[in-house]
């Protein structure tokens, strides 16, 4: 009787799928030009990495109320050239934004500017990083690179970028903002894992470093954040020969993993 009773614990344990957890992984990669704005979704909350620009933030909005997301629990603005952090003002007045992650290279411009009186309005204190953290979100791990130089001497603004890994159990994505030459580098030194998806560097732009991390990653899918006024350079694509490319300004595209298994589409 004890065995029969044993066998029955099992079976229901088996039937109700308690014997294992799957974590569900939402990306979404939105059409907003040669501008980055990425939403993850875990179960419970919800990343955006960048809000594109003021002039399509719009596009960012109407996904999120279509979506019934109304609170962003992590705002990570990888640095501060207008398209990446242009639409923030919008998303930080119209949501409710729990923390937020920037960069440490400000910038003198209007779309920074008024990211900054944003944060002041509603009272959020965004933490500038100069050293690398990670938080976990429903098993979710998430690991944001700091830059480590407070400025860089060739094109300071990119090299300042964050890099977001993320990690659903077997599956991993890398985010790299828009890291050139010299942040490649530094990121290299320290990091040379392979991940599933890649966030292609400064939309697409082709730059000599960008050949060693392709080589290094090894992604499965690669995503470029470009647009049909200032496409991806051929030479990239000709490197990721090997990896199924996305383009953001044919469609956006959606990631779904449940830590095994990566689905990529075009939305």
């Amino acid at each position: 009787m004890r065995k029969i009773k044993y066998l029955i614990i099992a079976l229901i344990f088996i039937l109700c799928g308690c014997t294992s957890k799957e974590n569900n992984l939402f990306i979404h990669f939105f059409k907003v030009g040669k501008a980055d704005s990425i939403l993850i979704r875990t179960n419970n909350y919800n990343v955006l990495i960048d809000t594109g620009e003021s002039s399509t933030v719009g596009v960012i909005l109407d996904y999120l109320k279509e979506n019934k997301i109304n609170k962003i629990d992590y705002l990570i603005i990888t640095h501060f050239d207008k398209d990446h952090v242009g639409g923030a003002a919008s998303i930080i007045n119209e949501l409710e934004v729990s923390n937020v992650y920037q960069s440490n290279y400000p910038k003198d411009s209007s779309a920074y500017n008024n990211y900054v009186k944003a944060l002041f309005s509603k009272g959020i204190t965004a933490i500038t990083l100069r050293r690398d953290t990670s938080f976990e979100l429903d098993d979710v791990k998430f690991k944001i690179n700091a830059p480590k130089e407070e400025e860089y001497i060739k094109n300071p603004s990119n090299n300042s970028s964050l890099i977001v890994s993320v990690f659903n159990q077997n599956n991993s994505f890398l985010f790299m903002g828009d890291a050139e030459n010299a942040r490649i580098n530094e990121y290299l030194d320290i990091d040379k894992k392979t991940y599933d998806v890649l966030k292609v560097p400064y939309h697409g732009h082709y730059q000599k470093n960008l050949r060693y991390l392709i080589s290094s990653v090894k992604p499965k899918y690669s995503i470029i954040t470009s647009s049909d006024n200032e496409k991806e350079d051929e030479e990239t694509l000709n490197i990721l020969e090997n990896s199924e490319v996305f383009l953001t300004r044919i469609n956006p595209v959606d990631i779904k993993s449940n830590g095994s298994q990566i689905d990529v589409k075009y939305d």
